[in-house]
């Protein structure tokens, strides 16, 4: 059966300061206080509240959805591929880079031109 009483706000507000302050979740004190489930979360939206942050050993916990860890294999597959495709461009610019500095060494042995700048004249 359905319990509707009204709760005065001075009430509701000592609920919600107990329960914001307290290590205790909605649920619990919604059952300590005989109130009905979803009310705490109600009562903080109509007094603009923000609620407390989800504990971090919560999260931990918390039930992962098929759906997060099929995403999270595709994020890791995408990645890899990733990883792959800017190792072969690093390859690639540092063959050229090594190809660039053997045409140097060729025109400055062949033509007797200084291509390289000299650092140490100023």
């Amino acid at each position: 059966m359905r319990n509707n009483k009204k709760i005065d706000d001075q009430i509701r507000l000592a609920i919600l300061n107990s329960y914001l302050h307290g290590n205790k979740g909605k649920y619990t004190i919604e059952k300590e206080n005989g109130i009905s489930r979803g009310s705490i979360r109600k009562w903080l939206r109509i007094f603009g509240l923000e609620d407390k942050p989800f504990p971090l050993y919560m999260k931990d916990k918390a039930v992962s959805t098929g759906t997060e860890d099929v995403s999270s294999e595709e994020d890791i597959t995408s990645l890899k591929v990733r990883i792959k495709q800017l190792e072969s461009e690093l390859k690639r610019a540092e063959m050229a880079r090594d190809v660039y500095d053997c045409m140097i060494d060729l025109a400055e042995e062949k033509y007797h031109i200084k291509v390289r700048k000299n650092s140490d004249v100023k």
